[in-house]
């Protein structure tokens, strides 16, 4: 599946994740039939992102973050976010056009195979090399007013009907989805567990919640399984009492008791 990146008409502005989460939170714990609590953005005062104060006083801390799949950045052997390989795509889309407006005279689909590992493409160069190569052809075509379907490594140029759109659209990876999911997760308590010494104020309990970015992450059974698993074996977890987990597209919560 791909998701167009192209944008026609202007946005509201969106919440901010923790603004999201503090609503994701709010609706939780009141479906579960709990009450004398009070969730409030701890902006002022972060991190942690949110403060649950239930009635007899007790406070959580819960901290917020995105998790997007973990893949190889293009050109090196560098793991990074899928929405920063996105970016980097996105970034090459829009540069090209830019170059190529005064000489279109049809809409175009790019699509980039990617987020994805680049070495898959099996292209040896580096990333510069990469996309000169890619300008080139894509240039070579446009000049031609050529209408057939443009293959090239990490990607495909659809030529349409006469006209000026130029619409960029960027896939997923094929990486196996068991651990594409459990490297997400990883780093998503890794680089959280790292950051609890920096939490202000005193907890009695500790919570993530995490805003699933991968649209393939669903099975919440597995993903329990993987949660306390990785509580178990990353230094440090053991101090997370559990993960709030909101899903994708569903973004209802799912509270996952993480085991001591």
């Amino acid at each position: 599946m791909y998701d167009v990146i192209e944008i026609s008409a202007k946005l509201a502005k969106p919440l901010s994740d923790e603004s999201f989460a503090l609503e994701l939170l709010n609706t939780h714990l009141t479906n579960e039939g709990k009450s004398g609590f009070y969730c409030e953005d701890n902006e002022k005062n972060d991190p942690p992102d949110i403060v649950l104060t239930w009635e007899h006083g007790e406070r959580w801390g819960v901290e917020v973050t995105r998790t997007y799949q973990q893949v190889t950045q293009v050109g090196t052997q560098k793991t990074v976010s899928s929405e920063e390989v996105s970016a980097c795509f996105q970034k090459f889309a829009d540069e090209l056009e830019e170059k190529f407006r005064p000489i279109r005279r049809r809409d175009y689909t790019l699509v980039f195979e990617g987020p994805g590992p680049f070495n898959s493409w099996k292209f040896s160069g580096t990333l510069k090399q990469w996309k000169k190569k890619t300008e080139d052809l894509i240039r070579n075509h446009i000049e031609s007013d050529a209408c057939d379907v443009l293959r090239f490594c990490g990607g495909v140029l659809r030529p349409r009907e006469p006209g000026t759109r130029w619409c960029v659209m960027i896939g997923g990876s094929a990486t196996e989805l068991a651990s594409a999911t459990t490297a997400m997760i990883w780093r998503s308590l890794e680089d959280k567990v790292e950051g609890l010494i920096r939490w202000k104020g005193e907890f009695e309990q500790r919570w993530l919640l995490l805003l699933n970015c991968y649209p393939l992450a669903e099975n919440t059974t597995e993903l329990q399984g993987t949660l306390r698993r990785l509580g178990r074996e990353i230094t440090g977890a053991h101090r997370l009492d559990g993960i709030f987990w909101s899903g994708y597209p569903d973004r209802t919560l799912t509270q996952i008791p993480l085991a001591k």
